[in-house]
């Protein structure tokens, strides 16, 4: 049994619990001796966003009633990305605190949930993303971490290491280091946020 810690970790549409921003947030957890349920799902194809949120919110209270029932934990922290913050009434509505990675601002419902949370949730995103809103997340929570220039991805373009301004190619062999796992898909969910929404769906590329 965890002692005092557990947490709930909730994936994007591509972004799996294994990706570097959700595996690092849980290994947190885990090396300060907590329990930690990561939930492995693949999303239907839904005709609107209310199926969508529906479905979302049944995977994370199925996940955190899990840990409850295997745990001392009285309120595990739900640590979510992207689509997973689909699941912030969940966490407003059972008192949970909660880690929101790249949350869907533009989303009312996601937002209204986030609003009036009572426990403390981190709200984390870029100002690349279309997806975040730096004002309004503070105006949410004051715990806010914005990184200048990361995208939906929380990736921040820049030169490849090797070419700094004053090298060469071929100055050292460090070249550019590759994207984490699961960039690729990442990409891909950040070209489709300038797509026409259906529902809540294409707003929150997850």
């Amino acid at each position: 049994m965890a002692d005092g810690r557990a947490a709930v970790v909730v994936p994007g549409l591509f972004y799996s619990a294994d990706g570097p921003l959700l595996m690092y947030a849980g290994l947190a957890v885990e090396r300060r001796g907590g329990s930690v349920r990561r939930i492995s799902w693949t999303v239907p194809q839904f005709g609107g966003g209310d199926d969508e949120r529906a479905w979302v919110a049944a995977r994370v209270g199925e996940a955190v009633d899990a840990v409850l029932a295997a745990t001392n934990v009285a309120a595990p922290v739900v640590i979510g990305k992207s689509l997973g913050s689909l699941a912030a009434p969940v966490a407003a509505d059972r008192g949970l605190p909660a880690v929101w990675l790249t949350p869907i601002l533009t989303d009312e419902l996601t937002v209204a949930a986030l609003r009036r949370a009572a426990p403390p949730c981190l709200l984390i995103g870029g100002t690349a993303d279309k997806a975040w809103d730096g004002q309004l997340a503070r105006s949410l929570t004051p715990y806010v971490l914005e990184i200048d220039g990361a995208d939906h991805g929380m990736f921040v373009p820049r030169a490849p290491i090797g070419l700094r301004r004053g090298s060469r190619p071929g100055d050292n062999d460090c070249g550019e280091l590759p994207r984490p796992p699961g960039m690729a898909a990442e990409q891909r969910a950040r070209q489709q946020l300038s797509q026409p929404s259906r529902g809540v769906t294409a707003s929150h590329q997850r």
